[in-house]
């Protein structure tokens, strides 16, 4: 049960970095390599997440 909530509070903390990671590239006056890179990491995060859970229910 902790794995489980874990699992579902790194989730949300990768949504909140990908929502900085968008919000950041609305900037202007800003860099845009770490916004990019914070987007990039997280959304692959969460599509990673999704697909072994994904693959975890396949299994059942």
């Amino acid at each position: 049960m902790a794995i489980g909530f874990a699992i579902i509070g790194l989730v949300l903390l990768s949504l909140v970095a990908l929502g900085l990671g968008i919000a950041g590239l609305f900037q202007n006056d800003r860099q845009k390599v770490f916004p990019i890179l914070g987007t990039i990491f997280s959304s692959f995060t969460i599509l990673g997440t999704i697909g072994l859970i994904l693959l975890g229910l396949s299994m059942t």
